[in-house]
Formats: C-alpha cells, sequence, structure tokens
C-alpha cells in the first residue's frame, strides 16, 4: 500500500471487520499536525506497511485492569499497545504489544474504540497521513508480569482505574 486511499481503504476493510467480530463500537474522528520530518517518517512508515496502532485492556479472572506506564507517558497509566506492522490486523497487534509488554497472552473480547486521525502536513496541509487505532478489552490467559520492550517503565494490576490513566479508559470504565 503505498497511497493514501490505499491507507483509507485498510482502515475501511479493518473496521468492518471488527464490526464483524465485536459488534458496534464508537469511531472517533482526530486530526493532529507534524513537522515535515516528522510526516516524512510517518510516510516512509506507511510505505513499509505502518498502518497505525492497536493496544488491549485486559483483566483477568479476578476482575483486575493489566496497565502499563511508558518512559514518555508523564505518570499516566495506559493500555499495553503499540505500534502496527505490516501483514498484521490490529487484533494481532493488540496481542502481540500486550505480550511483549507485559509477558501476558491476552485473548480480545470487544471492541473500546477506533480512532482514525487524519495527520496534517505542518507547513502544507494539503498533504495529509491516515492513522488507525484500536483500543481493545480482553482477558488474560497466561503469563507472568515481565516486559521485553524498555520503553515500559511500570506494569501493575488494578482492582480499579487509577485517576491518572489514559482518557479513551476514564471514558470506557465511566460508560460501564
Amino acid at each position: 500500500m503505498q497511497n493514501r486511499d490505499e491507507m483509507y481503504d485498510f482502515i475501511d476493510a479493518e473496521i468492518e471487520n471488527l464490526r464483524k467480530e465485536f459488534g458496534k463500537f464508537p469511531v472517533i474522528r482526530a486530526e493532529s499536525e507534524d513537522t515535515p520530518e516528522r510526516f516524512e517518517q510517518g510516510r516512509q512508515m506507511a510505505l513499509d506497511g505502518w498502518r497505525g496502532d492497536a493496544g488491549v485492556l485486559p483483566r483477568d479472572e479476578d476482575g483486575r485492569y493489566l496497565l502499563i506506564q511508558h518512559e514518555n507517558s508523564k505518570g499516566e497509566w495506559g493500555v499495553p499497545g503499540g505500534g502496527h506492522k505490516s501483514g498484521e490486523t490490529m487484533a494481532e497487534t493488540a496481542r502481540r504489544e500486550c505480550e511483549e509488554e507485559t509477558g501476558h497472552v491476552c485473548s480480545l473480547t470487544g471492541v473500546i474504540a477506533v480512532r482514525i486521525k487524519a495527520i496534517r502536513h505542518e507547513t502544507d496541509p494539503e498533504q495529509t497521513l491516515p492513522m488507525l487505532t484500536v483500543w481493545f478489552e480482553g482477558s488474560t490467559e497466561s503469563g507472568t508480569l515481565a516486559s521485553s520492550d524498555d520503553e515500559v517503565v511500570a506494569i501493575g494490576w488494578f482492582d480499579e482505574l487509577p485517576e491518572n490513566v489514559f482518557h479513551i479508559l476514564d471514558e470506557y470504565v465511566s460508560a460501564e
């Protein structure tokens, strides 16, 4: 996939497949702006097959949430997740990232939300790059708390989500 239309085709197909498997979920539309250097990095990643990122909010049999903190998260807890790799579905990305970042294998049980972000070139706003983010809910199947990702600085189980949680999770829990 080498052009913006093909990326949007991927996003549309991925959302359709997720709806077939998991039912309805909110789709959030957003925009952001990148410097020419970062925009070009994103374009090169897209040429290599990157389409965005995915994460999962896993729970264990006792209902506890498994959360992580990344080194650049400013102390905020969030879901295990990260960048899509060429050839993966977003579900595969979420499961892979969960295992890499927490040491736990998880199954996906639903979709919390999907975000389609149009990233605009800072000095040439006609240039855009679409990015798909999928937040899943899931359950842990097996594992021991351990991360193989150097960017993860903390992993923890929580009976309730902490106050300093990534905003999409706060909305999810208030909707339960």
